[in-house]
């Protein structure tokens, strides 16, 4: 009893203490209208210490898209949460914001921008790429680029660039 005891108290503990290791990212890309985008950037305005000029100028491009508004709140919590390469979320912000197409491409683009510290000059124009390949080469063109580029960054996905910036502004 007192080993099964034991056991379970152990197993819960250590179970509780992964979870509280575990940097938890809650940013996902969700659908909004546009009052409820510009609602969620000025709350994210009201919670951080940084960004809040950019947080302004994504809530004027949200004022001004006629569309992806999920995706501009998406890039507002990337550039948030990682802390760098802010104009080029907000350049992409801009450019998902008159897109009808690519949008998949584009946030994948948004996601690059957080994955890569260096070497992100290109990623403006593959966006403005994404958006507008209609063609199953000018989408295959674009869908290689990505790959090529995911292959050098120095975070393998968005969630290991997050952590790390975490934990950078928690080692401050």
């Amino acid at each position: 009893m007192k080993t099964k005891l034991f056991f379970s108290i152990t197993f819960i503990g250590l179970f509780s203490f992964q979870l509280l290791a575990t940097p938890v990212v809650p940013i996902t890309k969700k659908h909004y209208t546009k009052e409820e985008a510009i609602t969620k950037i000025k709350a994210l305005q009201k919670n951080t210490k940084y960004n809040i000029e950019a947080n302004k100028e994504f809530v004027k491009i949200i004022e001004n898209a006629s569309s992806n508004f999920g995706s501009i709140v998406y890039y507002t919590e990337l550039s948030i949460a990682v802390g760098y390469h802010t104009e080029l979320f907000l350049a992409i912000a801009e450019i998902a914001s008159k897109s009808k197409n690519g949008i998949k491409y584009i946030d994948e683009i948004a996601e690059l921008a957080g994955m890569k510290l260096t070497e992100t000059g290109g990623l403006v124009d593959l966006a403005k790429q994404a958006a507008k390949a209609k063609t199953a080469d000018e989408i295959k063109k674009v869908e290689d680029e990505i790959v090529k580029l995911k292959s050098t960054a120095e975070f393998k996905t968005i969630q290991e660039a997050i952590a790390k910036a975490e934990s950078d502004r928690e080692n401050k």
